[in-house]
């Protein structure tokens, strides 16, 4: 069953050229967006995990860091401790041994 149309056919022929011509245009131009964004979020999850092992890297040089300053610092009040009461047994002490 043939559709009948009272509009002249060169004017339906031009309408329909332009219709279908404005349809490719914005279905292009949505597939060219749609590689865009993936590429984006592609990039963006590289990214991330990237910033996710520097994190990790840094947190783990914090805490060695941290562990060192700790050692030092109980070193330096050991140190300290020992030095005192070492002063404080030997000022008691008789020097006659």
């Amino acid at each position: 069953m043939a559709i009948l149309y009272k509009t002249p056919l060169k004017k339906l022929v031009i309408f329909f050229r332009t219709s279908r011509d404005k349809w490719k245009e914005k279905t292009l131009q949505a597939k060219k967006e749609l590689k865009l964004c993936k590429n984006r979020i592609k990039y963006l999850e590289s990214s991330k995990a990237k910033l996710k092992l520097d994190l990790l890297s840094l947190k783990q040089e914090i805490q060695d860091i941290r562990s060192k300053m700790s050692n030092t610092a109980s070193d330096k009040i050991y140190s300290s401790f020992t030095e005192n009461e070492g002063k404080k047994y030997n000022s008691t002490m008789p020097n006659e041994f």
